[in-house]
């Protein structure tokens, strides 16, 4: 019951914005962007690697894991694979950043072992 609350609440912080760095400072890339976007995390579960579906407005994809905590990060490119072949199996979250540094959605990924 408890870890479950906790993941429910580090959830609800990761998902709208209000995680800090160890440092104390904010993370300018944490504000969510209140627009839906139809971007979508490929194919998901992913084994050895996953896209993103091509827009215009993308600057860079972040993997997290469900705590917050940043564990890869990647520039965007159209049709690049983001290889998570590295990652524990276990459940992450993607963002997907704009070009000025707004999340414009924030996808779970499950990542399975090869």
């Amino acid at each position: 019951m408890i870890r479950t609350l906790l993941f429910i609440t580090c959830l609800t912080f990761c998902l709208l914005g209000y995680s800090q760095h160890s440092s104390g400072e904010s993370d300018p890339i944490r504000r969510v962007s209140i627009n839906p976007v139809s971007i979508s995390v490929f194919p998901n579960p992913a084994t050895h690697y996953f896209r993103v579906t091509e827009h215009d407005n993308i600057d860079q994809v972040i993997i997290t894991d469900l705590m917050g905590k940043k564990v890869k990060s990647f520039p965007y490119q159209v049709d690049a694979q983001y290889n998570v072949q590295d990652l524990r199996k276990g459940m992450y979250l993607v963002q997907i950043v704009s070009l000025d540094s707004k999340v414009l959605k924030i996808q779970r990924l499950i990542k399975n072992a090869p």
